[in-house]
């Protein structure tokens, strides 16, 4: 229901405004089985292949793990020069 609701990333005025916009479109889908998904609502699945972390240090002797995926699924983690 909040995906209808809500105006996402737009100038919140006050709690009471997101409350009031939720009872209104919970109002609009009383006693169906489910909500529709808005028109204006995207989804998307990211299967990420490889993930890095990153963290400065002194003298630029930085950490650096890469995390990358085996053949079966699990992640498996290196350390990377800076």
């Amino acid at each position: 229901m909040t995906a209808w609701a809500s105006q996402q990333s737009q100038t919140l005025p006050g709690a009471a405004d997101l409350e009031r916009s939720y009872d209104a479109h919970a109002a609009t889908f009383e006693g169906q089985e489910s909500v529709p998904r808005p028109p204006h609502w995207r989804a998307y699945r990211l299967i990420p292949e490889a993930i890095e972390f990153w963290q400065a240090k002194a003298r630029r002797l930085h950490d650096r793990r890469l995390y990358t995926r085996d053949s079966e699924g699990a992640w498996l983690m290196r350390a990377l020069y800076p």
